[in-house]
């Protein structure tokens, strides 16, 4: 239920699990979607020697933001954004552009097409 909870989507109902849903299995106060965490983009390759992760940025990364990497074969497990270095091989505070790719350090080996997501922001950056 955690997990799903992260996800973005709708108050949850048992649907039609436990019987006919009735009137009160239908939410006509709001349509609107839950969303806790955003999608920050897909690893692309792992560096083992500069424990660096070669990620496609999807959101808009800061140094400092903390992330949190899923993977089919691993627990998710946080890690903290210490340094960005961008397609010029440059240090950059924020990597704003999707689709870009970017190097952010992650002492856990990880492997291509795990997922990133980060808390959302409550400072509107």
């Amino acid at each position: 239920m955690d997990e799903l909870q992260k996800i973005s989507h709708r108050d949850y109902t048992s649907g039609f699990f436990i019987n006919r849903p009735g009137p009160e299995g239908h939410n006509y106060e709001s349509s609107s979607y839950k969303r806790i965490y955003d999608f920050m983009g897909i690893v692309r390759k792992y560096d083992q020697e500069n424990k660096e992760a070669i990620v496609e940025v999807r959101n808009k990364y800061y140094c400092g933001d903390t992330i949190e990497i899923i993977g089919p074969d691993i627990e998710p497990f946080t890690t903290k954004v210490e340094y960005i270095i961008n397609e010029n091989g440059e240090s950059v505070k924020e990597a704003p552009h999707p689709k870009k790719l970017i190097k952010v350090p992650v002492d856990r080996e990880v492997k291509p097409y795990y997922i990133i997501r980060r808390r959302k922001r409550d400072d509107n950056k």
